[in-house]
């Protein structure tokens, strides 16, 4: 009686093992940080004095941390440093050297600021100062890269997609179109965001392309090569595509836009580590998602609102040990927040 009561004891112990320790572990892998809202900018200082995002679009910093936001309302780039304070108006509405009719990106490369215009479909490379070095014509794109070694590497907009389309084209800074390559996700129908991708890199030099409305990642080298596809593993991410799989199989009316979620709002990188950016409409959250070279997900930054907010670009970066999370918002207002880790 006592060795059968004996053994059912130990055979308990072992199912409550095999039950709890699987748990543990996959909580184990994933740490959940709270954001901590530092501080905003443009200040109602700098606002009253008529400095302001007017249809902020995107932005990128330099190696001395200045950052760069283009403005689509006022056809210029607002550059400010890293505490937000103004540093100088770069461009003009226009079209000549140095004008723009919509800067959508501008992005920082050594001491070069190499800005995409969808409007007038030029890229033009000035000074960080604004003054136009060089300059050649573009195809209209979601995203804008430039890799260490200054290569150019747009995501243009696929109008009528087919077997032979492809996501990234490689330009070198004197407008010379090396190649392209990246498999559309989607060539059923013509002009949709359902190809719509946002680009970055690591510290291998290694291009990293998420999709906008699907949680794929793909690695490329930068002559075009896929290394890797990875789904990320993220509940509401899935959800969303799940979302759009469906919208993806109806018929849109005349005239009717294609109603579409978003999975991954922007990447950014930081060492090792790959970070997405996406916006939970349900609950009023913003998330970051950190993942390892493999992309799995290793954590979670997090901050609650109290109403919707937009997000639409963001930037990591370290500073004396800490990280911070420079992010665009769109609405409710036009302005950049910069979040760190809250303090307990």
């Amino acid at each position: 009686m006592k060795a059968s009561i004996k053994i059912s004891f130990i055979a308990a112990l072992f199912v409550l093992i095999f039950l709890v320790f699987p748990i543990v572990s996959s909580t184990a892998q994933m740490e959940e940080i709270e954001l901590e809202l530092k501080f905003s900018f443009p200040s109602k200082e700098l606002e009253e004095s008529d400095i302001f995002l007017y249809r902020g679009q995107s932005f990128s910093s330099d190696s001395d941390g200045n950052i760069y936001v283009t403005c689509l309302g006022d056809h210029q780039i607002l550059k400010f440093d890293l505490s937000g304070d103004f540093v100088s108006r770069i461009g003009r509405e226009g079209q000549g050297p140095g004008e723009f009719q919509g800067p959508n990106h501008a992005v920082a490369w050594e001491n070069r600021l190499i800005v995409l215009d969808n409007f007038s479909r030029n890229i033009q490379i000035l000074d960080t100062k604004g003054v136009y070095i060089d300059g050649f014509i573009a195809k209209s794109c979601w995203d804008l890269f430039v890799s260490d070694s200054g290569i150019i590497c747009i995501a243009p907009l696929l109008i009528q997609p087919d077997e032979n389309s492809c996501l990234i084209e490689i330009y070198s800074q004197k407008g010379e179109k090396k190649f392209s390559f990246g498999k559309p996700k989607d060539l059923k129908r013509s002009f949709t965001s359902r190809n719509r991708i946002r680009l970055a890199t690591n510290n291998k030099d290694e291009l990293i392309m998420a999709f906008s409305h699907w949680p794929i990642i793909r690695k490329y080298s930068l002559d075009g090569e896929l290394k890797a596809e990875y789904t990320v593993e993220h509940k509401m991410m899935k959800e969303n595509a799940a979302y759009n799989q469906l919208q993806q199989t109806k018929t849109p009316k005349v005239g009717e836009p294609s109603s579409f979620k978003s999975v991954i709002d922007d990447i950014d990188n930081l060492g090792d580590s790959i970070f997405l950016l996406f916006n939970s409409f349900p609950d009023f959250k913003l998330e970051i998602l950190e993942l390892d070279r493999d992309m799995n997900v290793i954590k979670t930054y997090s901050y609650k609102h109290t109403e919707r907010h937009y997000y639409g670009d963001f930037l990591v970066r370290e500073q004396e040990g800490e990280m911070f999370f420079y992010i665009l918002q769109s609405a409710p207002e036009n302005r950049v927040d910069v979040f760190g880790m809250k303090k307990n």
